[in-house]
C-alpha cells in the first residue's frame, strides 16, 4: 500500500470523590468564563486542538494551570495508527473485478490525564467497487463506509470522507477522513473537561491488489 499521508473522537476519566476540609478548600476560586479563557489561550485551534467546559466546579489559578499542562501532555501523545487488514493478488487477464479494501483506524492516546485509562477509538474503513484488470483502472467505488468498531470512554465523534479514482496513479484509489474526536476529562472536584482531538487521514491503495 502506498500511503501519502497518515497523520486520524470522547474519554472520561472520573477519579474518586475527593473529601476536602474546610481549611483545604481552594482560595480564588475561577469563575467558568475565567477558566475558558485560560484553555482558550492555552489550545487556541491552530492545530485543531480544544478543549472546552461542559461542567463546571471549584477551579483554582493553580488548578487550572495543573490541569492545562496534563493536557498539553495528552496533545504530544495523541498517535493516529492505520493498519490494513487484507490484500490478494489479482489475475491480470480477468476484468472487471470487484475490489474490497478494509483497514483499522486507531486514535489512542496514555499521557497526561489519560495515563490510568488511556483514550483510544478504533474505526474500520470499508471501500469497495469494480476495477477494471485488464488495464487495472479503477472504474468506481460503490461502497465507502467508516464504522466505530471500539472506544475507551468515547464521547462522540464526527467525521466527512471523500476519494479520487485513478490517483495519484492509475489504478489507485485516495481516500480521505477528516473530522474530530471528542475525550472528556473528569477532574476531582468535578469539572468536566471535553477534549476535541482533530483527526485527518489521506491515504491511496492499489485496487487490484484487493480483489474478491
Amino acid at each position: 500500500m502506498k500511503k501519502l499521508l497518515a497523520p486520524l473522537f470522547a474519554y472520561c476519566l472520573i477519579p474518586p470523590a475527593i473529601a476536602l476540609s474546610p481549611s483545604d478548600m481552594p482560595k480564588d476560586l475561577l469563575t467558568l468564563e475565567q477558566y475558558q479563557q485560560m484553555l482558550n489561550e492555552s489550545f487556541p485551534d491552530e492545530d485543531g486542538v480544544t478543549v472546552e467546559i461542559c461542567q463546571m466546579g471549584e477551579v483554582s489559578y493553580s488548578d487550572a494551570l495543573h490541569t492545562i499542562q496534563e493536557l498539553k501532555k495528552a496533545e504530544d501523545g495523541f498517535q493516529v495508527i492505520v493498519s490494513p487488514m487484507n490484500s490478494r493478488v489479482a489475475v491480470p487477464y480477468v476484468m472487471p473485478r470487484t475490489y474490497y479494501f478494509i483497514n483499522t483506524v486507531s486514535v489512542v492516546c496514555n499521557k497526561g490525564p489519560f495515563v490510568i485509562i488511556p483514550a483510544q477509538a478504533d474505526f474500520e474503513v470499508f471501500i469497495s467497487g469494480t476495477v477494471d484488470l485488464q488495464n487495472e483502472t479503477v472504474i468506481n467505488v460503490s461502497t465507502f463506509s467508516v464504522l466505530q468498531t471500539y472506544s475507551a470512554n468515547l464521547e462522540k465523534c464526527t467525521f466527512d470522507k471523500s476519494y479520487q479514482l485513478n490517483y495519484p496513479y492509475v489504478g489507485d484509489v485516495l481516500y480521505r477522513i477528516s473530522g474530530t474526536a471528542t475525550f472528556a476529562y473528569t477532574e476531582p472536584n468535578g469539572t468536566v473537561l471535553r477534549y476535541n482531538y482533530p483527526i485527518t487521514i489521506m491515504e491511496n491503495f492499489t485496487a487490484s491488489k484487493f480483489i474478491g
